[in-house]
């Protein structure tokens, strides 16, 4: 069967009575099924199949069952934003409510509520999983990072920042994934190219002064 050429997962059960232990390969997905299944092959030789929720449940990890949301921060307290955007630097400070932009000089912010979005794009940085193998820095991008914002603001406690959090390179030419590292962090992450495209359009009300 073409959907078990190249199985997907193989387990193996053992048991403690001493019967020999048994096989079951899981395969591809069975076509136009409704609700989703997968098939599988007992090492009998049969074909079976199994719900897609049951094989989405082996392939978990520890991080599947974790907050995936590794920058958050106290938003409304929010004093400033350092960052780094493809090459060009973003200093934003808010005070007493409004933001100012102190880079690029002479530049504005068109609309408080963009930065207020931009803050929340920030907050929602999720991680899509851990990378289990890391290449060189020179194809993570870890030293030259597309993007590095940090963020400060007052707690209780005083004045702390977060981050930085830094954007490299994406994982493959045909990915959207990006490699992502968060200070403090030991794990290299993934990050969905969708988050670079909403900082974009979040610095896209940063305009030259009139």
């Amino acid at each position: 069967m073409p959907a078990l050429d190249k199985e997907v997962i193989v387990l193996t059960f053992g048991y403690s009575d001493g019967t020999p232990s048994t096989n079951i390969a899981i395969g591809g997905l069975v076509p136009d099924s409704d609700p989703l299944m997968m098939y599988a092959r007992q090492d009998i030789g049969s074909i079976v199949t199994l719900p897609f929720q049951l094989y989405q449940f082996i392939k978990a990890t520890p991080f599947t069952f974790r907050n995936k949301q590794l920058f958050t921060f106290e938003a409304p307290a929010v004093t400033e934003v350092n960052m780094l955007l493809e090459g060009t630097r973003y200093v934003l400070k808010r005070e007493l409510g409004q933001w100012s932009v102190q880079e690029p000089k002479g530049h504005q912010v068109e609309s408080q509520s963009d930065m207020n979005a931009l803050l929340g794009t920030l907050w929602n940085y999720t991680a899509i999983n851990i990378a289990d193998l890391v290449p060189s820095a020179a194809i993570t991008g870890v030293d030259t990072p597309m993007l590095e914002v940090t963020v400060s603001y007052i707690t209780p406690d005083g004045p702390t920042t977060k981050g930085p959090l830094r954007v490299g390179n994406l994982i493959s030419d045909e990915a959207r994934n990006h490699f992502s590292w968060i200070e403090g962090r030991d794990e290299t992450f993934y990050v969905d190219h969708g988050f670079i495209e909403d900082i974009r359009r979040g610095v896209q009300g940063i305009r030259p002064t009139p």
